[in-house]
């Protein structure tokens, strides 16, 4: 039961954190830019993203990710 549970986590954290680089690459890609590639480690990751247009589509690039915990919420 315990090594169940460890893997649905496990499998739930890289989800959730792919989802969250994808919302990243999404907002650039909407920004007009690029979205090169996306690294995951157990713990984290890090979309690797370009877009031509200033600060404020980089603010938005920046809370894409993040805004995609609201659905997974409900969800989880």
């Amino acid at each position: 039961h315990a090594a169940f549970n460890f893997v649905v986590q496990v499998v739930i954290l890289f989800v959730t954190v792919f989802i969250h680089e994808l919302g990243h690459s999404q907002a650039a890609i909407g920004q007009g830019g690029q979205a090169h590639s996306i690294t995951l480690w157990p713990l984290g990751g890090f979309a690797c993203v370009s877009h031509p247009k200033g600060p404020k589509a980089d603010i938005w690039v920046a809370l894409a990710g993040p805004l995609t915990h609201i659905p997974m919420c409900i969800l989880w």
